[in-house]
């Protein structure tokens, strides 16, 4: 997210200065624009609220494609303007312009980041210095699409350098720009219009790699982090800069009806930003299939609304352009001190957590504006070669830092080491492994030891006095078919059911289909050791089971991917689609050796918790996309499609009739079925099992 680095060394739109330093670095062509600064702030903020986890920001990473935009456009207005002057582009003095902007504050951010790590675990563990060396050398980006990790990593697994994969894009930007806009301009000549068009087709060829890659492996890695895959948002503010650079557009802005007509379209655009940060969250389909290309065009739309109208007053009201003018360092500081200021170190609530982080975020980016900015960029002239000898100073320093330092305790935003349990009792108060609640409906209380019979026989049978069982069921699966196992007592316990259930189980906490190894729920962590007995022990559970009807339902670790091929890969991707598919065929294969009915669940939506950081909204925590668990479900229809014995039985489907979707938290704790909600669903799902299985064969 980067494009906050243009300010008053990039003329127009940049810093407002004041006395002697304005008059020296005032604007050309344009002028300086306040609304510019506005729209920045408005990016920045939107990111802030994204990254703190508020619904109504759920978009709100398209910010930094909104700065990718204006950089672009800023970059180019500033390359046509020296251009125009002197009929040439000056190498030198461009990356001298852009080291004394970028180097202090990254240097500095780079610095503290290590004292982090050292001190509170921020960040600590074995990638830590690897990352530190990533980020000075502005290669982030690449880094992270090695991983495979998309943006949502920034949460799973919180490193205080991944959002510098932005700063890591514009660099390399930057670091060709001026060879490319050499070659350009020989090509075009004078002639902006051509060049405008070239820059186009150049951005509509970056967005077909994004949707093509994105295709192939999803949104993740390298369609969300490569430079080429972005390159397009930066192309489309280049090619404005052409366009508004030729005599045609000059004259567009100056007439009178072009700027209402702007005007208005400005309105639009930013209702339209508006609308597109509030409801695409990270995993959306289409962020690579439009989205990004319609921020950018829409960004652009707004750049010329200010450039030719009231827009420019209205976004460029004080607070905004305040916020605007350090937005570039807050952008630098804000993740490090959200991972600093979070639970336990600090007891807010999320009202209260996002206020002190965003009032520390401005204070320190205030600070670095004044103290380390603004020095370097105005106030301490001297020649390159000691410019450069200070830069490389400030680099060694900073690899230094991160080699001597020692590596602390990593710790994560919720301050706990821990990985996610997907088998936690309820953060409702209705225990599934805690108290017994009181018994309703006529029910007896529940023993909960035998909710700890995961791979049992009979691990619910009919009580003393109870008819006997007339049928065998084996329940196999992750903790979701583990929350489903007081149901068959409620079921045995009702005395108008004729048929009584011995139920066995197979069961292993957070196992996903795909069997043991690394997982991502809401971090990232390797599965329980039960899981990797659970797949090698099924064939054994079964012969000695001998039930008359199997009931399957799992798959939440399944949701976020795997590492497949040598990369993560995750649902969409068709790598992983494919592997996930011929894991789930190999599964029903032994689960039909038997010869009996199976009745494989449809995983149902989850709004899983991150149970050390309460600020989290479920939103954005990746795996809750209920596009991931329909993802799922289209895969397990076609892996069991060829086993003749197997019949997906619609759960998921059936939930969504539930009031608030079973999400209730008397239904459910975002993952697993509360006592009563367990009944209710063994009441639904018993039936269809017993007619499965035909009169009783005992």
């Amino acid at each position: 997210m980067r494009a906050t680095t243009m300010r008053g060394d990039l003329g127009r739109g940049g810093l407002r200065l004041g006395g002697n330093e304005r008059r020296r670095h005032a604007a050309r062509g344009f002028g300086y624009r306040p609304g510019l600064d506005g729209l920045r702030a408005l990016a920045l903020l939107a990111v802030l609220a994204f990254h703190e986890g508020f619904a109504v920001a759920r978009g709100g990473y398209l910010g930094v494609s909104a700065f990718f935009t204006l950089s672009g456009f800023l970059i180019a207005t500033i390359a046509l303007d020296e251009h125009d002057r002197t009929g040439h582009l000056s190498w030198a003095r461009f990356w001298e312009r852009r080291a004394r902007r970028l180097l202090p504050a990254a240097l500095v951010t780079l610095a503290a980041i290590v004292v982090l790590q050292a001190r509170w675990g921020i960040g600590a563990g074995p990638r830590f210095r690897a990352d530190t060396l990533a980020a000075v050398g502005y290669v982030t980006n690449w880094r992270l699409a090695g991983s495979g990790s998309g943006y949502g990593a920034l949460f799973a697994a919180p490193s205080p350098f991944v959002h510098l994969w932005s700063l890591a894009i514009e660099e390399q930007f930057y670091l060709l720009f001026p060879l490319a806009f050499a070659g350009l301009v020989v090509l075009v000549r004078r002639r902006r219009l051509a060049g405008a068009a070239l820059l186009s087709a150049a951005a509509a060829g970056s967005f077909a790699l994004a949707w093509l890659t994105a295709a192939q492996e999803g949104n993740d890695g390298l369609a969300y982090y490569g430079t080429h895959t972005r390159a397009g948002e930066l192309l489309v503010g280049v090619a404005l800069a052409f366009v508004l650079g030729s005599a045609p557009g000059r004259r567009a802005l100056d007439a009178r009806g072009g700027r209402v007509a702007f005007t208005l379209a400005g309105v639009a655009a930013l209702a339209g930003l508006a609308w597109l940060w509030h409801v695409v969250p990270i995993g959306d389909p289409h962020l690579f299939r439009g989205v990004t290309a319609l921020n950018a065009g829409l960004t652009a739309v707004l750049i010329v609304a200010v450039l030719s109208g009231p827009v420019d007053t209205v976004l460029g009201v004080a607070p905004l352009r305040a916020i605007g003018m350090i937005s570039y360092a807050a952008y630098l500081f804000h993740w490090p001190l959200y991972l600093l200021l979070a639970p336990p170190r600090v007891a807010l609530g999320s009202t209260g957590l996002f206020c002190l982080r965003l009032a520390a975020t401005i204070a320190a980016a205030t600070i670095s504006y004044i103290v380390i900015e603004s020095p370097f960029r105005f106030r301490l002239p001297m020649p390159r070669p000691g410019l450069a000898a200070v830069m490389a100073t400030g680099v060694a320093a900073v690899v230094a830092l991160a080699v001597v330092v020692p590596a602390g305790s990593p710790t994560l935003a919720g301050g706990d080491a821990g990985s996610f349990s997907s088998v936690s009792a309820s953060s409702t108060g209705v225990g599934l492994l805690g108290d017994t609640p009181p018994p309703g409906k006529g029910r007896k209380p529940v023993d909960v030891r035998m909710l700890k019979e995961v791979r049992a026989v009979g691990a619910i049978a009919p009580g003393p006095g109870q008819p006997p069982a007339t049928d065998t069921v084996l329940l196999a699966g992750d903790s979701v078919a583990w929350s489903m196992m007081v149901g068959f007592r409620y079921w045995n316990d009702d005395p108008v059911h004729g048929r009584r259930i011995r139920l066995d189980t197979h069961i292993a906490f957070g196992c996903p289909v795909g069997g043991a190894g690394v997982v991502r729920d809401a971090t990232e962590h390797p599965t329980f050791d039960d899981c990797n007995s659970w797949r090698p022990d099924l064939p054994g559970a079964l012969a000695t089971s001998k039930p008359d009807a199997i009931v399957i339902v799992m798959g939440l670790e399944d949701l976020n991917g795997r590492h497949v091929d040598g990369r993560w890969r995750q649902l969409g991707d068709p790598r992983y689609d494919r592997w996930l598919e011929g894991q789930m065929s190999a599964v029903a294969g032994d689960l039909e050796a038997p010869g009996v009915p199976v009745l494989w669940l449809t995983f149902p939506h989850v709004r899983v918790k991150d149970l050390r950081d309460p600020t989290r909204q479920w939103q954005d925590i990746e795996i809750n996309q209920p596009a991931k668990v329909d993802r799922f479900n289209a895969v397990l229809r076609r892996a069991v499609a060829g086993h003749p014995l197997v019949r997906v039985v619609d759960m998921a489907a059936w939930l969504q009739t539930w009031p608030d979707q079973s999400f209730n938290p008397e239904d459910r704790d975002g993952v697993h079925f509360t006592f009563d909600a367990s009944g209710r669903v063994d009441a639904w799902l018993i039936p269809q099992v017993l007619a499965a299985i035909g009169p009783p064969r005992h």
